[in-house]
């Protein structure tokens, strides 16, 4: 823009950057090329007019784009080193212990919702000619802030929790990498119920305070688990892999389910001569029925170690076959079973589909003709 002026005269800039712009330097300058000294600050500069045409010059920098993660709870957002327009912006959800993310929602500055793409676990999004806010909602789902939902167990915690099959070592604990142990194993198997069971224990190392007193008191009786002789139970000790095929297998005598194995179950793996005589058919039923499978070099590690997480993935699927296995049960309504014979007493276990996986039993008998 030209202006005409006279020499001496006070000349003032207002300097107007465009939208998305702000001002960098401005300079003025003779036609001689030596320059003239502006005052000034902001957007707004002043200069004295010298006996000579003067030339303005005013540089500017476009304004960077910002991308601000909304304040969230039980969980952070993530977001990638962000570009200008055009530019796809990456989003990474981090759920903090117990939690899931719920999706990305991303607004710019007029509030209106950017489309975002979502690949897995993560998501993006185009940068569009503005400022935007990204947007994300966390929900617990377990109390457990050591159990995180990208591990491989999430599920089946979840499940066995949701399921009240299993709890953790303290209100905000699950300790999955911890070994389980065989008091562990009793505790889970009465589920949280108070089973009738004599008051004094045979095992010298079980005490009534202990949290597994009970238990293992029920699991003795009932012929589930065992001890090692000589008046040992051994509560505290880790659980094998076979140990937890026994308790199961009987667990499914005990109640009722089919427990025939599959003969060959047990040929694929090449340290089957390691289980115990007494763990054979245990394991033969427990490999058939899928509650326990090898590991990638084709072996079983019968005395192997389960970690708490393990042990919630198979009861898991023991609590399915318990499920699945439903429809085999007789229906009581009114002392007949669904088909009319009368009942006297003796064990049948009940399964509800969607309770607890061993929280109804019923004291019958089939009246033999």
């Amino acid at each position: 823009e030209q202006n005409i002026s006279t020499k001496g005269t006070s000349i003032t800039i207002t300097v107007h950057p465009e939208s998305r712009y702000t001002l960098d330097k401005i300079r003025s300058s003779r036609l001689q090329r030596d320059l003239l000294s502006l005052k000034g600050s902001g957007n707004q500069y002043s200069f004295t007019m010298p006996g000579s045409n003067v030339t303005v010059y005013a540089s500017f920098t476009r304004n960077g784009y910002t991308v601000k993660a909304a304040s969230t709870e039980n969980g952070t957002i993530q977001l990638a080193q962000t570009g200008g327009k055009d530019e796809t912006v990456t989003v990474s959800l981090l759920p903090d212990g117990g939690c899931i993310a719920q999706g990305v929602t991303v607004v710019d500055e007029t509030g209106q919702q950017i489309e975002v793409r979502s690949s897995g676990t993560e998501y993006s999004f185009i940068m569009p000619d503005c400022s935007v806010t990204v947007q994300a909602q966390f929900i617990r789902v377990l109390p457990f802030l050591d159990v995180y939902a990208d591990q491989w167990y999430w599920d089946q915690i979840c499940y066995i929790y949701e399921n009240k099959i299993m709890v953790g070592t303290s209100e905000t604990l699950f300790q999955p990498d911890m070994t389980t142990t065989r008091g562990m194993v009793a505790t889970t198997l009465i589920n949280g119920r108070k089973p009738e069971t004599s008051e004094n224990t045979i095992f010298n190392d079980v005490s009534p305070e202990h949290y597994y007193a009970v238990p293992v008191i029920w699991a003795h009786e009932n012929q589930i688990a065992a001890g090692y002789g000589s008046g040992k139970f051994g509560p505290n000790d880790g659980v094998t892999r076979e140990q937890l095929a026994v308790m199961l297998y009987r667990y499914a005598s005990y109640a009722g389910l089919n427990t025939a194995g599959t003969s060959t179950a047990l040929d694929k793996f090449s340290d089957k001569a390691e289980i115990s005589s007494y763990a054979v058919q245990a394991m033969t039923w427990a490999c058939g029925s899928g509650l326990l499978d090898g590991y990638g070099d084709g072996t079983l590690k019968p005395n192997g170690l389960l970690t708490r997480a393990e042990l919630a993935t198979v009861l898991m699927q023991f609590h399915e076959l318990l499920l699945s296995q439903e429809h085999n049960h007789l229906l009581v309504e009114g002392g007949k079973t669904k088909d009319g014979t009368s009942l006297k007493a003796g064990p049948i276990f009940l399964i509800a589909g969607g309770m607890s996986m061993w929280s109804f039993q019923l004291e019958l008998l089939l009246e033999q003709p």
